[in-house]
């Protein structure tokens, strides 16, 4: 499963036919440092996919199929919404913001690139294939779709188990009638982008055949050009089973994910990594201790198995440093409380430390809620930092599930607790005041902050003085102002004023993001420059006078100036999202009506500040690097180019100039670095 990430990381800025390269010798990194690449939808849904097999208890069991399906569309859903971003094809954007979402007879190569964990998570191939095939089927359910998964996960399990490439291929050309005869030197010279299983399958088998080491595969796949990313991540997935790799590459995964994925990829690597010995390894017979305790158990009001959390929790620690023996109590922290396990187990199996973090954090069930939640309130208040630490952790991965599911359920969420919404305020809030010591921790703080965050998203009230331009924020009994040009939130001390407004969720994030963009420096100084140059270009409308501001725009670029993108703000699902805005080039109302009646040239305008923003219609606004903002329109083959201050004196600038321009930025910026 890292092969199928790397292979993304690697390939990704390289994808698209304007960014291939048709040849191995390309950096494999210098473009990633450049900020120029990175994680795709490739190794979020991987990681998606993973993660739910690993909530279906017996997931190759047939009987257990509805379970599997619904675990993987809620799961890739969920990835989906919090990493929007990512680069998904169109279909599969609308798919995962549906409450009832369908497969859509797709045979796009998503179904191969995200299938690899089903391909080291069985210990059979009648298993693998048939858990390959669920994972396409919640979307990819073409014959062609389904397919390319099957395929690519049978490959990786034959190529773990000891199979030779020529054994594959055998199996592959049998069993799936892909053409597996042309060689990479055939493919390549025609070879463009392409987003099918038919077309991008049985080139990345291609570059798996041909390549010599694990590195070497992924050169292969890339060199190919088109889907660059997709065919490094297949060819990729197939490279670590047959080559292995080590823990420098494994650093390349960690490096480049966010640390949310990370700690999935972390416990994919203590499941399915090269293991001594369980007895030899004691994180990791503290793992399949737990996972047996908690078996059949699952997550409060859901069908997830329960096991995902006390290796979130394992991950969460990991993340802060913790050392072995808080590791294996992070893993066995719920096993004395909600099973059969006794102390003494724990004490016997895994010593003496181990079983003392443990009881740290273990509830006497037989008091009342209240009584126990005040018990581990004051208990923590003295507790030495290793329990606070478990308990921190434990903590934020409860409050990560809360919180998903409160975007789902809303208030309804709280009916699945013995607690009221009231009181857990009133124990969330207490909890993050004792763990206050750790704001300023070098290793704990990210967490520390985390827990604040998902705190406030869960139980924030916002209000609104829009006459003075004042936002804020009410916790329990903790309340903060933010006001319009001083971004930071303050705390206020005293009950918010009357006359205030309460707003949704949404809109008040939806106004701080605006707050803190306009009272922010985006390096928009010295778009003067750039004015005064398309102005010239105005005026005169000579070959001089263009050169003279693309000369503007490139040294802008140079100096990290930034534009002004618009957008809509609009709600889906919940969930707050950008959407790109576009207008026709057209200026005069005699080109706005031969426009719309030939719905040409949908162009994207940028503006180089504020006030130029402000002569237009009102919309919602980012800003965005200038190369950043290029790129954003190539990408887009609908796009016909971007218009620069459209409300004042306008600049457009087309697709093939654009093209021309991204590449002079690359060539510059390389010369910089």
């Amino acid at each position: 499963m890292f092969g199928a990430i790397i292979g993304d990381i690697v390939g990704s800025p390289y994808e698209f036919d304007h960014n291939n390269v048709k040849h191995k010798d390309f950096p494999l990194f210098e473009n990633l440092k450049k900020g120029r690449g990175g994680y795709t939808d490739d190794s979020v849904l991987t990681l998606a996919v993973y993660r739910a097999i690993r909530e279906t208890e017996n997931a190759a069991d047939p009987r257990n199929q509805e379970l599997l399906l619904a675990n993987l569309t809620e799961n890739m859903q969920s990835f989906g919404l919090q990493f929007p971003n990512a680069g998904y094809g169109i279909s599969f954007g609308e798919w995962m913001q549906q409450k009832e979402p369908k497969p859509y007879g797709s045979f796009g190569n998503g179904s191969a690139m995200r299938v690899s964990a089903a391909g080291w998570m069985f210990d059979d191939l009648e298993s693998v294939r048939y858990v390959a095939r669920c994972t396409a089927a919640v979307t990819h359910n073409h014959p062609e779709g389904i397919k390319g998964a099957e395929s690519v996960a049978a490959a990786i399990f034959m190529a773990r188990t000891g199979s030779t490439k020529e054994e594959i291929k055998a199996y592959v050309e049998k069993e799936f009638g892909y053409d597996l005869s042309r060689s990479c030197d055939e493919i390549r010279p025609g070879y463009h982008h392409v987003e099918t299983c038919q077309e991008t399958v049985p080139e990345a088998f291609a570059a798996f055949f041909e390549g010599t080491s694990f590195e070497d595969v992924l050169r292969t796949a890339v060199s190919l050009g088109g889907d660059s990313d997709t065919l490094a991540a297949i060819a990729g997935s197939m490279a670590e089973a047959y080559y292995g790799i080590n823990e420098d590459w494994k650093k390349v995964a960690f490096n480049y994910l966010p640390r949310n994925l990370t700690q999935i990829l972390r416990d994919f690597d203590y499941r399915y990594g090269v293991f001594p010995e369980a007895e030899e390894n004691p994180v990791h017979a503290a793992i399949r201790f737990a996972e047996e305790a908690h078996r059949g158990q699952k997550r409060k009001g859901t069908e997830i198995a329960y096991i995902t959390h006390p290796m979130e929790v394992l991950q969460i620690l990991i993340s802060m440093g913790a050392e072995q023996e808080l590791q294996m109590a992070g893993v066995l922290h719920d096993t004395v409380e909600d099973t059969k396990v006794t102390l003494e187990q724990i004490r016997q199996k895994f010593g003496d430390r181990v079983a003392q973090l443990v009881a740290g954090h273990t509830e006497n069930k037989s008091l009342s809620w209240r009584e126990r939640k005040q018990n581990t309130l004051d208990e923590l208040r003295t507790a030495e930092r290793d329990v606070k630490l478990l308990i921190l952790a434990d903590k934020v991965s409860n409050l990560r599930s809360m919180l998903y599911d409160y975007r789902r359920l809303g208030e309804d969420l709280w009916k699945r607790f013995n607690a009221s919404k009231e009181e857990q305020l009133w124990y969330n809030s207490e909890m993050q005041d004792l763990m206050a010591e750790f704001r300023e921790d070098e290793k704990v703080r990210i967490v520390y902050w985390e827990l604040v965050a998902l705190f406030k998203d869960l139980f924030a009230d916002y209000y609104l003085d829009e006459e003075n331009h004042v936002l804020y924020q009410v916790c329990g009994s903790d309340s903060w102002k933010m006001t319009w040009g001083d971004s930071p939130w303050e705390p206020l001390g005293e009950p918010i004023p009357a006359g205030t407004v309460k707003l949704p969720r949404l809109k008040a994030e939806r106004l701080e993001d605006i707050w803190r963009w306009e009272g922010r420096d985006f390096t928009l100084d010295g778009n003067e420059l750039l004015e005064d140059a398309m102005t010239n270009y105005y005026i005169r409308d000579s070959a001089e006078a263009f050169e003279a501001a693309e000369q503007a725009l490139l040294r802008r670029f140079l100096e990290g100036g930034h534009l002004i993108l618009a957008v809509e703000n609009v709600e889906e699902d919940g969930v707050l999202k950008h959407k790109l805005r576009t207008i026709s080039h057209a200026l005069t109302e005699e080109e706005q009506q031969e426009a719309e009646r030939k719905e040409r040239e949908k162009v994207v305008p940028l503006f180089t500040s504020k006030e130029e923003l402000y002569k237009g219609p009102n919309t919602d606004a980012l800003s965005i690097e200038i190369d950043a903002a290029v790129n954003l329109v190539l990408q887009d083959e609908e796009l016909d180019g971007m218009v620069i201050n459209p409300w004042g004196i306008p600049w457009f600038l087309g697709r093939e100039f654009l093209k021309k321009l991204f590449e002079t930025m690359e060539k510059l910026q390389i010369v910089i670095e």
